[in-house]
């Protein structure tokens, strides 16, 4: 069974969730421009499923507010370079 659910004009990013006897578990979490390819995996292996594959699309709050500690460890190990490259494509004033 796949439960995919329809991306929104501002959603980002699609989570990949496979149910399990525990409880759904977040395989991956990728672009949204490849929201086909995860349905495509979905579909190719939801036959040997027992549990349901859900597809959940996220906007970029949703996904920093789901992976902040992550994101946070990442930027601490930045170099100051990268950090001022970071922003300034941020706000579109990188070269």
């Amino acid at each position: 069974m796949i439960c995919a659910y329809e991306a929104l004009p501002e959603d980002r990013f699609v989570v990949v969730i496979l149910g399990t006897p525990s409880g759904p578990r977040e395989l991956h979490t990728t672009p949204i421009h490849r929201y086909d390819e995860a349905l495509a995996f979905a579909q190719k292996y939801a036959q040997f499923m027992e549990h349901p594959i859900t597809l959940l699309p996220i906007t970029a709050r949703e996904y920093i507010d789901r992976n902040r500690d992550e994101l946070t460890r990442l930027w601490d190990r930045l170099s100051p370079e990268a950090r001022a490259n970071a922003v300034a494509a941020y706000e579109g004033r990188l070269q």
